[in-house]
């Protein structure tokens, strides 16, 4: 299991954060980024691949200044080669071949308007079975991996 919540987890898809203060705002960090990195952050904006600076720093193509947040935005893309991609409040996690998850239970209550949870988040990782770590917090969504920016989510085509 791949899990990302900061610019830092980004590295080990090609994108390498610098330093905590890269501009005068103090809003974004400088990154520098591989031929994958590069990749990755182009398609999460609509960028062509020639549109980045050339690298600060030796290892990398090309180098970006990235808010601290923009980690959000690009997790799912670089996490898009995974089979099954979900987020909690703040975490993104991409899931291999031999794990799996089953999301929690809920049953609405029409008389009170309660919600109860009926039945936890399950967790498998070779063939072992257990209940979601509470620290991780609440699925909250399922992205759909394999193609990203091109692909028509309803229909599946690809322009």
């Amino acid at each position: 299991m791949k899990r990302i919540n900061s610019l830092r987890d980004l590295e080990s898809f090609g994108i390498r954060s610098l330093t905590g203060e890269a501009d005068r705002l103090g809003y974004r960090m400088l990154c520098d980024l591989t031929l994958e990195g590069v990749s990755i952050v182009a398609e999460t904006y609509g960028l062509k691949a020639d549109a980045f600076q050339p690298n600060w720093n030796s290892g990398a193509i090309a180098s970006c200044l990235l808010s601290y947040g923009a980690w959000r935005d690009i997790a799912p893309i670089a996490l898009a080669g995974y089979h099954t991609v979900f987020r909690t409040k703040n975490t993104f996690f991409g899931l291999e071949g031999n794990e799996s998850i089953e999301q929690a239970q809920w049953e609405y209550n029409e008389q009170t308007g309660e919600v109860k949870q009926t039945a936890p988040a399950m967790l498998t990782v070779d063939g072992e079975t257990t209940v979601w770590p509470s620290w991780y917090g609440k699925i909250e969504r399922y992205y759909q991996t394999g193609e990203t920016r091109n692909t028509h989510a309803m229909t599946g085509r690809t322009v």
